[in-house]
């Protein structure tokens, strides 16, 4: 992953599915402060458990 453009790619691939996460979260949640307030926390981890993408 030396090219700058292939990272840029793989890191905006990452984001754009924690939005799509919330997105679906939001639109099937049955509590009320999820889909009319938004409080909620989204993230993507690897397996070492570092955050990779999150969406808050």
């Amino acid at each position: 992953m030396s090219n700058a453009i292939t990272l840029e790619v793989i890191r905006h691939s990452l984001l754009a599915g924690a939005d799509e996460m919330a997105r679906n979260l939001c639109r099937t949640a049955f509590n009320t402060v999820v889909y009319e307030i938004h409080d909620y926390g989204i993230g993507l981890h690897d397996p070492q458990g570092d955050v990779v993408a999150r969406q808050t």
